[in-house]
């Protein structure tokens, strides 16, 4: 039987370490046949101080670098985001929780309430779906044409970014992924400096 180690202090690597323990699957780091990574892997910074190379690896949304360092020392990994079934699972379960926690913060049903998602990716999509099922009414802002696209044909209340501050006057909930937060950051950023002219 595999034996595996755990590096990471967020809560999904916590309840892993949990249930390894319980199975009798967790060791330390000199005995592990695998050490599994949190995810996302790209958060980790000189690879050359934390791997060892003779360790096999679980990881999950490492950067073209991360993977290069990793092939071209010869470095044995599995990328759980290159298993659609896991990518999947871990988005359904993800909007699930997220509808959840509206359920659970909102003072109203979600049946009728305006929830805007921001993002249209796998948890988009599984969240928007989700959030349709109960009557809810949805908004949603994308940046892929595609994705934009989609929205319009599933017949989603579709909000353009420049919009935005007239449709939060409208909405209940606002559901957020982190990269959504980078691009409105970035954008609000830009948005900024050309209203007032400044150079970077």
């Amino acid at each position: 039987m595999y034996k595996i180690n755990i590096v990471g202090e967020d809560e999904r690597s916590l309840f892993l370490k949990e249930m390894l323990q319980k199975e009798n699957i967790y060791t330390n780091l000199k005995e592990a046949d695998y050490v599994y990574y949190s995810i996302p892997f790209r958060k980790y910074n000189n690879l050359e101080e934390i791997v060892n190379k003779k360790e096999k690896i679980i990881l999950g949304g490492a950067s073209k670098s991360q993977k290069e360092y990793l092939d071209a020392n010869e470095i044995e990994y599995i990328d759980l985001m290159k298993n659609e079934k896991f990518v999947y699972g871990n988005a359904k379960l993800t909007a699930e929780a997220a509808s959840l926690m509206c359920m659970l913060e909102s003072k109203k049903s979600l049946e009728n309430l305006n929830i805007l998602v921001l993002g249209y990716g796998r948890i988009g999509k599984n969240l928007t779906e989700i959030l349709k099922k109960m009557k809810s009414n949805v908004y949603c802002m994308a940046r892929r044409k595609e994705s934009i696209e989609k929205i319009i044909s599933l017949k989603y209340n579709y909000v353009k970014f420049e919009n935005i501050y007239e449709s939060l006057s409208n909405i209940d909930v606002v559901i957020i992924r982190m990269t959504m937060i980078i691009f409105i950051a970035l954008s609000i950023l830009s948005l900024f400096l050309n209203e007032f002219n400044f150079k970077i």
